[in-house]
């Protein structure tokens, strides 16, 4: 078989296919305390109704700035569709800028998309969440 010409290759159209019709962004934070054995966080936004196909991103700290490193290999500025954000808490005198990743997901549910952030923890102590934001980014890949 022969190589495809390359030349012919159409790079734009008018004809409809999957396409960038929008973005929409927006932030929440991760803020309380942990008394329980977990923290779940969640943000609901209202979407425009024409949203079928989406991919959705986030981005919020992964290391740096707390006693004990993470081990996140994750840039604090890079967007991301699966992992964790991490965020300061504090129980003096044990846990001090102990750092807790809360498990980011979302899903949406005709126009509401759920943004779900989840910690949980493995010892007694009561942990004050110190206000972390996340960023989040919805690209509407909908066909017109």
């Amino acid at each position: 078989m022969a190589d495809p010409d390359l030349t012919k290759l159409q790079s734009t159209t008018l004809n409809p296919a999957f396409k960038n019709n929008d973005e929409y962004t927006g932030s929440f934070n991760l803020t309380g305390t942990m008394s329980a054995g977990s923290k779940i966080i969640t943000k609901t936004i209202t979407l425009p109704d024409n949203v079928e196909i989406a991919d959705i991103l986030f981005k919020g700290r992964a290391n740096g700035g707390f006693g004990i490193p993470t081990g996140d290999p994750r840039p604090n500025d890079a967007w991301f569709k699966r992992g964790a954000v991490w965020a300061r808490t504090d129980d003096s005198p044990s846990y001090v800028n102990y750092p807790m990743p809360f498990d980011i997901s979302a899903s949406i549910s005709g126009d509401q998309l759920t943004i779900t952030a989840s910690a949980f923890k493995t010892f007694t102590a009561n942990l004050t969440i110190t206000s972390e934001t996340v960023y989040y980014k919805v690209i509407d890949y909908s066909v017109f």
